[in-house]
């Protein structure tokens, strides 16, 4: 029986409300948990992950991620990040939508 893994000094834990709503996701859709933000996703997850990950970032953000961005912006770092700067893009849409 092989002891249990040591957690990395290194991983940098969720920090955000965002980066922590990613992490849930990824904890649900993959088969083992993500300690450290900056992990890529391929390097736990497949690309059949992909999809359940995109779908449940709109359902929690609302907003759409594009496959190519997240390609782009594979940790929970990135994607927080990516999320956060579309968030912004749709209200500032909304804001010139109803002139504000």
């Amino acid at each position: 029986m092989r002891p249990p893994a040591r957690p990395d000094p290194d991983a940098v834990a969720p920090r955000t409300a965002t980066e922590r709503t990613i992490a849930g996701i990824w904890a649900r859709t993959l088969p083992a948990p993500v300690d450290d933000i900056r992990t890529r996703f391929f390097d736990v997850g497949t690309s059949l992950a992909v999809i359940s990950v995109l779908a449940r970032l709109t359902e929690e953000f609302g907003v759409s991620v594009p496959l190519a961005d997240f390609l782009a912006n594979q940790t929970i770092e990135g994607l927080s990040n990516l999320v956060e700067r579309l968030l912004l893009a749709d209200d500032d849409a909304d804001d010139d939508l109803f002139g504000s």
